[in-house]
């Protein structure tokens, strides 16, 4: 597209990066139980552009979404995507997000996993958007 100030890149800010995707995830019944959220194509890996958790139960919550398979955060800290406490209060959100190109990113075929501290009375939602390169 052109215009007065010139040509605007549409385009991701990483060369070979493709559409930005959209996807919500639901915890499975013992929400602390590490989740599969995302596999990238194969050779593929993720990068992150905003993440935002919310915690549809009553019980106060950490929630955590990072990259690999490890049981949590807390023993693959360099991992992490995003970490917050979701309130006690029905419809507690926590979220953020980040300039497109500067996300984290995951290692190539890396998955994107997430999980809660506590297990809570009702689902636990991870609304994220992201690329593969």
């Amino acid at each position: 597209m052109s215009g007065i100030i010139g040509l605007i890149s549409v385009s991701a800010a990483t060369p070979g990066a493709g559409e930005v995707q959209s996807t919500q995830l639901r915890s499975v019944s013992n929400s602390t139980t590490r989740v599969t959220g995302i596999t990238p194509a194969s050779g593929k890996r993720i990068r992150v552009i905003a993440c935002q958790i919310h915690n549809n139960g009553s019980t106060e919550t950490q929630g955590q979404v990072y990259f690999g398979e490890g049981a949590a955060i807390t023993t693959t800290p360099l991992n992490a995507i995003i970490q917050g406490i979701c309130q006690t209060d029905i419809n507690a959100d926590f979220g953020t997000s980040w300039p497109d190109g500067g996300g984290p990113v995951g290692d190539v075929d890396e998955v994107v996993s997430f999980k809660t501290d506590v297990n809570i009375s009702s689902d636990f939602y991870v609304l994220i958007q992201w690329r593969e390169e």
